[in-house]
């Protein structure tokens, strides 16, 4: 059969007609726990963005979970969550960040989303990469800015982790 205007017949020649056996189990054993874990990412997320605004080695947090943040009134009505994504941007540029994130202990420096383990990123060295600095000021992503996933470890241990980080990075 044709398929106008749509690409299905090369995906599936490429990607199969069904998802192998193991993954369709991995993936049904997460759905059963994806609320608890959104939840848990979500709290830490508030609870660490809420830190870090508090600290004078942090100019900004980016985190609609925040009463200052300026879609916190959108997202309060129409999120159940706020998610366990966030940016924070470190005072002092892209080599007091690196400094920062290479001192933490519990988040671990990688680019990605949605795990149970929480992650720390410098958007310059990995999703943005291939844009100029002058570029990554146009769309937004300021000198010292991180990324963080947070994930479901325990949000104390997430603070106590960033505390040190921030303490010894100067």
């Amino acid at each position: 059969p044709r398929w106008p205007g749509s690409a299905r017949p090369a995906v599936r020649a490429r990607a199969g007609g069904c998802i192998d056996p193991q993954v369709a189990w991995l993936i049904e054993r997460g759905t059963k726990t994806l609320a608890l874990r959104i939840a848990r990412q979500s709290e830490n997320a508030r609870r660490v963005a809420e830190f870090l605004s508090g600290r004078e080695e942090i100019e900004e947090v980016h985190y609609c979970g925040l009463p200052g943040h300026r879609d916190h009134a959108l997202a309060e009505r129409l999120l159940v969550h706020c998610g366990g994504l966030f940016s924070a941007t470190v005072r002092g540029g892209d080599d007091a960040a690196l400094a920062v994130m290479r001192r933490t202990t519990l988040l671990a420096e990688a680019a990605s989303l949605g795990g149970v383990e929480s992650l720390v990123s410098r958007p310059c060295d990995m999703s943005h990469s291939y844009l100029s600095a002058e570029e990554r000021i146009e769309t937004g992503i300021a000198p010292g800015l991180l990324r963080f996933a947070l994930g479901i470890e325990d949000a104390e241990d997430l603070i106590a982790d960033l505390d040190r980080a921030l303490t010894n990075a100067g």
